[in-house]
């Protein structure tokens, strides 16, 4: 049996087909811990890390650290915001333009119109 023949391995590997005689390689799944990319998640791990070791002063540290995460999590939500508002002003002006020159090409064309009546 040749390349050419489709039921042979050979022809299978030359053709690029799986089947019974030629099967797929079983692929083995990793597994994958599923992780929180938030910064609020890793401000409460460090939290929780703080709680477990046993002087005070570095579960202080810590915990300030997890505050300050916070804290910046919440401003970048907040510029975001404000963006995501200029972003519609600027939307809304650029319609209100646009209708404006709209209005003014009428216009102009109605004055050609009438223009050209009169002639």
């Amino acid at each position: 049996m040749g390349k050419g023949d489709i039921k042979t391995r050979r022809g299978k590997i030359v053709n690029g087909s799986y089947g019974v005689r030629r099967p797929r390689k079983s692929k083995k799944r990793a597994t994958v811990k599923k992780e929180k990319s938030t910064t609020k998640t890793k401000a409460t791990a460090t939290k929780a890390k703080a709680e477990t070791k046993t002087s005070k002063a570095k579960a202080k540290k810590i915990a300030t650290k997890a505050k300050k995460t916070e804290a910046k999590v919440k401003e970048t939500e907040t510029k975001a915001k404000e963006a995501e508002t200029k972003t519609k002003e600027t939307e809304t002006e650029t319609k209100g333009t646009k209708a404006k020159v709209e209005e003014t090409k009428t216009k102009a064309k109605s004055t050609t119109d009438s223009q050209a009546k009169k002639e």
